[in-house]
Parts: C-alpha cells; structure tokens; sequence
C-alpha cells in the first residue's frame, strides 16, 4: 500500500489506455480533491475521490465508487459492488448500483438511481461536532490509547498498490500539470503535454504530446513519443525508443540504437549509449576435450634446387635398377 503522503506523484499504471472521452485501465483509481479529469473513467476494480471533483464523462467501476463531497459527474455512474455518494454530489446522469448505496444529504441525480442492495440516505451532524462528542466521551473514560488509534487511522489513510494516481488539483486534459513526479508504465496509449518535476516513462508506451519537465526525464526501451521533450536537467533514451520531434536539455543521453527525427540542443553535450558487444566464447581445443595430438615435424620450404636434387637421385635409382 501507498501512504497518503505520497500526494504530489501522478501515475499511470501498466497498460493503461487514453481513449477519446475515456480512461481504461485495469487498476485501482485514485483522484485527489479539486481535481478535473476531461475523461470518463472504466476500471475493473475500485475509484476513490477526494471533495471536489469533476469528471466530465461516464464513470464504469465493477469494484467500489467512494465519491468525495461536491463532487461531479458529468454522466452516468455504473457501480459493480458498492456505492458511497458524499453529500452535495452531481450526478448528471444515472446512478447504478450492483450492491449497496450509501449515499449523502443533499445528492442530486438527474436521471435517477437504482440499487440491488440495501439504501442509506444519510444527514449526518456536522463532522467537527461527531469528533467532539466522541472524543469527550472516551477523554471521559480515560480511553486516551483509542483516541490515539483514531487519529492514526485518520491520517495514516494507504492507498493501493499499482493503482492510477491523480494528485489533487490537477486538470487532466489536453494539457496536465503534475505538481510532482509523473510515472507512465509499461505498454500504456497516453495524449495530451505533461508539465512535471520528472517524468518516466516505461517500455513499450506510446505517448502523443510534448513533455517539459524541470527534472529529469527518462523513456525506457521501445517508448515512442510524437512531440518535443523539454529538461531543464538531463534526458536519457534508451533502446529503441523513438522521438518524433525536439530534444531540449542540459544533458541527452542517448542509446545507440534509439531514434530521433527532430534536432537535439543539449548545453552539456550528447553521451551515446553504445550498444553491448556479444563475448564469443572461444572455441575448445582437442587438449581442452582430453583429445591427444601428435607433433608434427616441422617442414621446411622446398627451393627449386632441392627439388632438381631430389628429382636428380630419383632418376639415378631408377637407372640403377634397369641396368641390374
């Protein structure tokens, strides 16, 4: 699990597609308040959201919906298991609820809700007032290690593992501006020119827009990006990656074997990755094999007098013989 303090990364998790009004993913979904997403969003598993948030498009979630306060949805919400609407919510469409709704005061639905479980409408006190009363209480009791365990729980909030992370106060749209770290994993479809501290995008993702970062930026083997890459630091490509326009840094790292198609500016020069050379193995020897080899003697060159010699004693012996 994520601790809550991790709120200024922005991730998208492997795998995950930017359609034309829609986010796929197979993830957890994780939005921070006062947040606007100019998509929808389907995912097989949960979505959770801070106060605040806009989407402007069909929500689909087969795992748990928590929608903060104030918050919006421009569209239908289809939930597969359960439902929490938090008070003054929009809804500018249908709300679907597989199990259970629980849903806040002052919630409007324009096209109505249904839900196969069981319906809470909830008007709760104030939630300054709820703590107040039950905190007096158990200082009543003397329970100050219960107290101590409630604030823990409040504040220690975890979020899941490879879920797509959204830090609050982000507009996700054509144009993204992470406060912090942005994180594309492998084998992703991403659109739209991401401002952020560093970008790093994994293997096999194919990425339409331009990234500034005032970091560092890194594209792992196989990423192909159609815009310009802007660093204030270093940028570093590896493998087969592909740039489809400018390359502006302080450093550019760059493999062998990656390829760019626009002109790169680098004020501290360009460092080519060379690709690794393959050792052959060197071949056995029969000594190696327990193979034993006999030593030749050693030939010397035969010069033409020595063969005239030799050619000459042939003949005297031959002679020989026919006069015996």
């Amino acid at each position: 699990m994520r601790n809550m303090e991790d709120d200024e990364l922005f991730i998208i998790p492997d795998k995950t597609r930017i359609e034309e009004r829609l986010i796929v993913t197979d993830s957890d979904v994780v939005i921070g308040s006062n947040s606007n997403l100019q998509y929808g969003i389907k995912t097989p598993k949960s979505i959770q959201t801070g106060e605040r948030v806009d989407i402007e498009d069909d929500v689909y979630a087969d795992g748990d919906v928590e929608l903060g306060l104030w918050s919006l949805i421009d569209g239908d919400l289809i939930v597969g298991q359960d439902a929490y609407i938090g008070e003054r919510c929009k809804i500018n469409g249908k709300l679907l609820v597989e199990k259970n709704l629980d849903i806040g005061n002052d919630v409007d639905i324009d096209e109505g809700f249904e839900a196969n479980g069981w319906i809470t409408i909830r008007n709760p006190i104030p939630l300054f007032m709820y703590f107040l009363l039950l905190f007096s209480n158990l200082l009543r009791r003397s329970e100050t290690e219960e107290i101590e365990e409630i604030l823990e729980e409040m504040f220690e909030e975890q979020i899941p593992e490879n879920a797509l992370i959204i830090p609050k106060g982000v507009e996700f749209g054509s144009e993204i501006d992470a406060p912090g770290k942005a994180i594309i994993g492998k084998e992703c479809r991403f659109i739209g020119n991401l401002r952020a501290r560093d970008v790093k995008i994994d293997k096999y993702t194919t990425f339409f827009g331009s990234i500034k970062s005032k970091g560092n930026v890194k594209l792992k083997k196989g990423t192909v990006v159609h815009g310009n890459i802007t660093s204030k630091r270093k940028v570093e490509i590896e493998k087969n990656a592909s740039i489809l326009g400018d390359i502006t840094a302080d450093i550019v790292r760059i493999h062998d074997e990656a390829h760019t198609e626009g002109t790169i500016h680098a004020k501290k020069g360009v460092q080519i990755i060379p690709k690794k050379q393959k050792n052959k193995k060197p071949q056995p020897t029969p000594d190696d094999i327990g193979i034993k080899t006999k030593e030749l003697p050693t030939l010397s060159l035969l010069t033409p007098e020595k063969i005239d010699s030799i050619v000459e004693e042939k003949n005297k012996i031959k002679r020989d013989k026919d006069e015996n």
